[in-house]
């Protein structure tokens, strides 16, 4: 273990951190860090990777290592895997995971999700203990399967625009026709005319696989966000694909 204020310098695969910059700085490099959690380094709505102890993040480094091939197996067969999960306590009680579980197919919709989850409820075998609740792994890290979803503020000026520009596609009498809309400040949205849906992304690519998971060996490869929206109801799902044309497959799922 080493202490010190470079911590990209020491060469290793995972690490632990109590303050939110360095956190974030070894986030955005691509590494595996986790934060330990303290009074100070609390904010309300957090989604950092916590831990209360190093115990726990032993713990968390072993069931990543032990998973390892699971995800290797879900990047390939573009399935999904979920997992029952019971946090940690600050007095020491330890996290329990529950053995990873396969879904056939990727689920970018909370309404497919929280069909899978009804389902693992309702089956006495699997169902979640007294506490716990269903995760995901989102093509980086175990997040929960649920998570309540705000519109962020360019989500919401996304939305205004996707509801202006529903009646003129919705409802025109070409079927099939391919379009692509720049929105502004980088943003493009795309599609087939008379379709319910669209898809909006970072980029100039009209392209965001959000069935297939990428299996480029690049681990920090290059990615793009991209929505995808009703006409009607909203946002259905959201995340990031590998930015390369020859790819365009799910780096990331929200």
């Amino acid at each position: 273990m080493n202490a010190t204020s470079g911590k990209k310098s020491v060469p290793a695969d995972f690490f632990i951190e109590d303050k939110l910059g360095d956190y974030d700085a070894l986030d955005d490099e691509g590494a595996r860090v986790w934060l330990l959690d303290r009074p100070w380094n609390r904010v309300e709505g957090d989604t950092r990777r916590r831990v209360h102890s190093l115990a726990d993040f032993v713990d968390e480094v072993l069931a990543e290592v032990e998973s390892a091939d699971l995800v290797a197996q879900m990047r390939e067969q573009n399935s999904f895997l979920v997992r029952a999960y019971l946090p940690g306590t600050p007095d020491g009680g330890r996290a329990v995971r529950g053995t990873p579980m396969v879904h056939d197919q990727v689920l970018l919709s909370r309404g497919d999700r929280a069909a899978l989850a009804a389902k693992l409820d309702a089956d006495p075998d699997i169902a979640a203990p007294a506490g716990a609740h269903w995760q995901m792994f989102n093509g980086r890290d175990w997040a929960p399967l649920l998570r309540e979803r705000k519109l962020t503020d360019s989500q919401l000026a996304t939305r205004s625009r996707v509801a202006t520009l529903a009646p003129h596609i919705g409802t025109t009498d070409t079927w099939g026709l391919l379009y692509f809309i720049p929105l502004g400040d980088g943003l493009n949205a795309f599609g087939t005319t008379k379709a319910d849906r669209m898809t909006t992304i970072g980029d100039a690519i009209p392209l965001a696989n959000a069935g297939s998971w990428c299996r480029c060996v690049d681990g920090h490869a290059r990615t793009v966000r991209f929505e995808r929206w009703h006409l009607l109801d909203g946002l259905l799902g959201s995340g990031t694909v590998h930015a390369a044309e020859h790819c365009r497959r799910l780096v990331t799922i929200d």
